[in-house]
């Protein structure tokens, strides 16, 4: 909630109507990404989500819950350097599409594992 109303208070409306849509993941942060991306216009870019993990908050619950009965599911996607937008408008509108891609995913894949994600999870 925290960082949705960052967003609102600089402005952002069409990122914070993006933000709330999406259930499981922080928005994206796209001024780092851009400084990187930047830096390294020739990286390829690698995005990976995970569930099962969800129930890990903190160190503590890391050190004493490690999921040794959970299923882990992780995906990851490959994005050619080529293939990376360079402007920063579309830079940060493909960054918010890959952030819903990766949040649809994990409510797909959540949810065919333990039912309905709660928000926030």
């Amino acid at each position: 909630m925290r960082a949705i109303e960052r967003l609102r208070h600089r402005g952002l409306a069409s990122a914070v109507r993006r933000a709330e849509a999406m259930r499981h993941v922080l928005p994206p942060r796209p001024a780092g990404v851009s400084a990187a991306l930047g830096a390294a216009p020739h990286a390829d870019v690698v995005f990976v989500a995970h569930t099962g993990l969800e129930h890990l908050s903190t160190v503590r619950d890391l050190w004493r819950g490690l999921p040794m009965d959970k299923t882990l599911h992780l995906r990851w996607w490959f994005v050619p350097a080529d293939e990376v937008p360079r402007d920063p408008a579309q830079q940060t509108d493909w960054l918010y599409r890959w952030w819903e891609t990766i949040d649809a995913w994990i409510t797909t894949t959540g949810a065919g594992q333990r039912g309905p994600l709660s928000p926030g999870s």
